[in-house]
C-alpha cells in the first residue's frame, strides 16, 4: 500500500506537470489562432496591400497553421500519456489492496521446554508433589520475565499467581542449554484436575519467548475421610489411683468430617464389661459444629479410677463431605 501511495503521488505531481503542458499548449494555439483571424482580415482587404505583403501574409497563415496542427498533436500526446499513467496507478492500487497484510512475528516458544516429575502427579497423604524444570533448547540464553502457575478444575480456572519468588532465585536468566527446577505442592482438592504454567522472556538476540505447559494431577484414591485414632500414653499407668491420658483424632485423606457420636467400650481381657455412648453434644463442645476440617486435630484428656479393666476400645462414627460414612476404632490398654 506503501508504494501505491508513493506511486499515485508521483502520478499527481507528474499529470499536473503534463496538464499544465498541456494548458500552454492549447494557449499556444488560441493564440495562433487569434493571429490567424487579425491575417484573415487583414487578407479580407488585400486590396489596401502591395501583392508582395499578401503573398508574405499567406505564407504567415500556412506556418501557423501548421504550428496549430503540431500543437494539436502534442497535446494528443500528452493525453493519451496521462491516461497511461492513470491506468498504471490504477493496477498498482489494486495490487497493493489485494495484497494480504504482514502478520506479526510470533514470539518463540521451542526456546524453553517445559517438563514436569512426575507427570502425571499422584495424590499422596493428602496432597500433590511435584518438581517443574524449565529447560533452555535453542542454546541461546533466554531472560525470563515472569512465570504464571494457574490452576484448574476441568476448565474453569481456581488459582493463578505470578511466582516472583522463583524468577528471581534464578536471577531472570537461563543461560543457554542450561535448566532450572522447582518444587511444587497443593493440597488435595476434589475436583482439581491439573496445573498450567507459563512462561515469557526475551532471548540473547531480542526474540520474544512463551513457553506453556501443562501437568495432570490424578484424583485421590479414596474419596473418603480417614480418621486415625491414637492416645497420648499406650499402655497407660496406673498413678495415684488414676488413668490418665489424651484422645487425639486426626483426618489424614484431606475431606472433612462431621463426628455424631463415640463409643465407648471397657474390656477384661476378652470380657465387654460395659458401653458407653458419647453423643454429639460432647463432641459439639470441643469441635464447632462437631465439624473436623481435612487434615485437622482434635484432641481432649481423659481420666478413670483405676479399676479391674484391661483395656478400652473407642469407636468414632460420622460422615465425610462426600456424605461417606466414617468409623475409626482405636485402643488404649491400661496398666494396673
Amino acid at each position: 500500500m506503501a508504494g501505491a501511495l508513493f506511486n499515485s503521488m508521483g502520478f499527481d505531481e507528474l499529470e499536473a506537470s503534463i496538464q499544465k503542458a498541456s494548458s500552454g499548449v492549447k494557449m499556444k494555439a488560441k493564440i495562433i489562432s487569434v493571429g490567424l483571424v487579425i491575417l484573415l482580415m487583414g487578407l479580407a482587404g488585400f486590396g489596401c496591400y502591395p501583392i508582395e505583403e499578401i503573398n508574405d501574409m499567406e505564407a504567415q497563415i500556412a506556418e501557423l497553421e501548421g504550428q496549430v496542427a503540431d500543437l494539436k498533436e502534442e497535446n494528443k500526446e500528452l493525453q493519451k500519456e496521462v491516461e497511461t499513467l492513470r491506468g498504471e496507478v490504477k493496477a498498482l492500487q489494486e495490487e497493493s489492496e489485494k495484497a494480504e497484510p504482514e502478520e506479526p512475528e510470533e514470539p518463540t516458544s521451542e526456546a524453553v521446554k517445559i517438563e514436569f516429575e512426575p507427570s502425571p502427579v499422584p495424590c499422596k497423604q493428602g496432597e500433590w508433589r511435584w518438581r517443574v524444570i524449565l529447560k533452555e533448547v535453542n542454546g541461546v540464553g533466554v531472560k525470563i520475565n515472569s512465570i504464571t502457575m494457574e490452576v484448574y478444575a476441568e476448565d474453569s480456572l481456581i488459582l493463578s499467581w505470578e511466582d516472583k519468588d522463583w524468577v528471581e532465585f534464578f536471577g531472570h536468566y537461563l543461560p543457554a542449554n542450561d535448566s532450572v527446577s522447582s518444587s511444587r505442592h497443593l493440597p488435595y482438592k476434589e475436583g482439581t484436575t491439573h496445573v498450567i504454567f507459563i512462561v515469557s522472556g526475551v532471548d540473547d538476540n531480542g526474540n520474544e519467548v512463551a513457553a506453556e505447559g501443562r501437568v495432570e494431577l490424578l484424583p485421590s484414591k479414596s474419596a473418603t475421610a480417614e480418621i486415625q485414632v491414637s492416645f497420648s500414653a499406650n499402655p497407660v499407668p496406673c498413678e495415684k489411683g488414676m488413668w490418665q491420658w489424651r484422645h487425639i483424632y486426626t483426618e489424614v485423606n484431606g475431606i472433612g468430617v462431621t463426628f455424631e457420636k463415640i463409643e465407648t467400650s471397657m474390656y477384661r481381657n476378652s470380657r465387654l464389661l460395659d458401653t458407653r455412648i458419647t453423643d454429639v453434644d460432647f463432641l459439639a463442645g470441643k469441635l464447632p459444629d462437631a465439624y473436623l476440617p481435612a487434615y485437622g486435630t482434635i484432641d481432649w484428656g481423659a481420666g478413670w479410677p483405676c479399676q479391674d479393666m484391661t483395656h478400652v476400645v473407642f469407636t468414632i462414627t460420622g460422615i465425610d463431605d462426600n456424605g461417606n460414612e466414617i468409623t475409626a476404632t482405636g485402643r488404649v490398654d491400661l496398666e494396673r
